[in-house]
């Protein structure tokens, strides 16, 4: 990850669920307006990654990006369910360009949302936020982390997070980059909780 810039594969998702918005028919996978909204089609980057695409065949591109929208479809449809049965907390690790939070449905608002992520991603993504005019709700607090460096528990724990109570993980990237040791540690504060359903779409080592 670049300083004050996200990963590029967070950057890569994110134009993925954007192209599903306006590529793709009624009815979307997955409704994602602020993906759109934050990124930036005349940048290299986005420009580099859609010809890219463009060069593969089309049912690679579909694929692909059928993936991209189907793990946060999932995600967010085993969240719904954990809320229907009483969970009040969701912590997204490694948040990046995850946008639940800027269009979350009317059963989330009893949910606090903690997006961890790493210290530079988030002041990038706050800035992105606010030039995009996308208001963060009350109920999103942004948990600055540098997995290697400070534990999941000790960042948590300075954000209101509240250790007793049924939270719903999700964790959809990142874990390729750590060392085990911030891999294992972060995975044993989460199955320290109470009941949780914990989403993971990476394999684990």
């Amino acid at each position: 990850m670049e300083e004050d810039f996200p990963s590029r594969t967070a950057e890569g998702m994110a134009i993925q669920r954007a192209l599903h918005q306006t590529l793709d028919e009624e009815p979307k996978i997955l409704d994602d307006p602020v993906a759109v909204r934050l990124l930036d089609p005349s940048g290299d980057f986005y420009k580099s990654f859609v010809e890219g695409l463009e060069r593969m065949p089309a049912s690679e591109r579909l694929r692909r990006r059928g993936y991209s929208v189907m793990r946060s479809r999932y995600t967010e449809d085993c969240l719904g369910e954990s809320v229907r049965r009483g969970v009040r907390q969701c912590v997204i690790l490694g948040a990046w360009l995850d946008t639940f939070g800027y269009r979350q449905p009317a059963w989330a608002n009893s949910l606090r949302v903690f997006e961890v992520d790493h210290p530079a991603t988030q002041r990038w993504k706050r800035a992105t936020l606010a030039a995009a005019r996308v208001e963060i709700p009350e109920n999103v607090t942004f948990t600055p982390i540098d997995f290697e460096k400070v534990s999941l528990n000790e960042g948590l724990a300075t954000s209101g997070f509240d250790f007793g109570t049924p939270t719903f993980f999700s964790w959809l990237g990142v874990t390729m980059y750590l060392t085990e040791e911030a891999f294992d540690g972060t995975l044993k504060l989460v199955l320290s909780m109470p009941p949780s359903i914990v989403s993971v779409a990476q394999t684990f080592r």
